[in-house]
């Protein structure tokens, strides 16, 4: 495993830390939290310019057709500044999906569209209870003359408010094996039957509830139903909890650098506070943690590149990472002391952030649950790589 950047992913980091940090102040990340959109139309007209919907979307539909680590260079410092939006839905979730499925008319019109930045996305595949898995799946697919209608509801589909597609896991009824009985399809949001009510986050609003009400879909938006199908979904699915988990490590990272400038700028006693060895020992104590989850992260981004990361080694990550990143943010707040729970400052900000993100594609229970299955198994583990198609 190389551990230095290339100069391609320095260039990544460099441009997104500039931009992201000329154009994301921390009012416009919390005012967003009441705005719908997340994100202007400007900002994510010029994310798009900057290749950014197109990292992960092979060459062959228009995109970049970037390494997984090249993503998670660029999530870290998203995460920096708790970007709001549809971004990682839509280009990270969504693009993962995609990838593995083998439907290239879908591909075609999908892929190339979010590469350019015309098309959002959501994806829906467990139930309103967070719950995942092949009988999780919370719409049902019932065949019609001319395609397909859907029905179902699910409380929890994150940026399901603005995305031009939601690609629904949905069972078809046709098997009695669950994980055999699931079909993809791609609905589009202004399709008669399609109800969306943004939610209310911890972050704001960043998410809708989705019901399908006889929502029917053409056979061309069936866009996979094989009997391997979750087992891809599942691929893509971990792929986007090691992605989370750089989006988490850039912001434990600014926590890090703000407690630390504080403890350098503020006095008591006549000296700065960072002389005190209790505040000493919570800055070492974030930075330990702050290594330690970005090498885990990055090494199983490598390994993904490589072909040779199992499901158990991303799982692992989102593990470490969601204790890390707590550990982080328990003592960046005391550190910062009673300042860091002002609304004012940047940390209930970053409070908040981590706090969702914990729990997108798996909280540390549920990569636990994993974890303890895989080593309990006699199977072989899953192995997830670079689909390259």
């Amino acid at each position: 495993m190389d551990v230095e950047f290339s100069e391609q992913q320095r260039l990544i980091q460099d441009s997104a830390r500039s931009f992201l940090s000329s154009r994301f102040t921390r009012q416009l990340v919390c005012g967003a939290r009441t705005d719908p959109e997340g994100c202007s139309a400007q900002n994510w007209t010029d994310m798009s310019d900057l290749g950014w919907m197109a990292i992960r979307v092979p060459e062959s539909y228009d995109g970049i057709g970037g390494s997984f680590v090249d993503l998670l260079v660029l999530l870290e410092e998203m995460g920096r500044v708790a970007l709001p939006g549809p971004f990682f839905s839509t280009a990270v979730h969504g693009v993962e999906i995609l990838r593995e499925c083998d439907n290239r008319k879908i591909k075609e019109d999908i892929l190339s569209s979010v590469a350019t930045g015309q098309t959002k996305l959501a994806v829906a595949l467990g139930n309103d209870d967070g719950e995942f898995g092949p009988s999780a799946a919370c719409f049902t697919a019932n065949p019609d003359d001319n395609g397909y209608l859907l029905n179902g509801f699910s409380q929890y589909v994150q940026n399901g408010h603005n995305a031009d597609y939601i690609l629904c896991a949905a069972r078809m009824g046709q098997c009695e094996e669950p994980e055999k009985d699931i079909g993809l399809f791609r609905v589009a949001t202004d399709k008669q039957g399609v109800c969306r009510k943004p939610l209310v986050t911890v972050n704001g609003i960043c998410a809708s509830e989705v019901v399908l009400e006889n929502v029917h879909v053409g056979r061309a938006d069936l866009i996979a139903e094989d009997g391997n199908l979750w087992l891809a979904l599942e691929q893509a699915s971990f792929r986007s909890a090691v992605a989370k988990s750089a989006e988490m490590i850039g912001a434990a990272a600014r926590i890090l650098e703000i407690a630390v400038a504080h403890a350098k700028e503020r006095h008591q006693f006549g000296k700065a506070i960072g002389s005190f060895q209790a505040i000493q020992h919570h800055c070492a104590d974030m930075l330990t943690d702050l290594d330690s989850a970005r090498w885990m992260m990055y090494k199983t981004g490598w390994l993904i590149d490589e072909g040779q990361a199992t499901r158990q080694d991303m799982a692992m990550t989102k593990i470490w990472c969601n204790e890390a990143c707590r550990r982080i943010l328990r003592s960046g707040h005391q550190v910062m002391g009673g300042i860091g729970y002002c609304e004012e400052h940047d940390m209930p900000m970053f409070f908040r952030y981590l706090r969702l993100a914990e729990s997108t594609l798996g909280g540390t229970d549920d990569h636990l649950a994993v974890v303890a299955d895989d080593l309990l198994s006699e199977d072989t583990p899953m192995i997830s790589g670079n689909k390259k198609g």
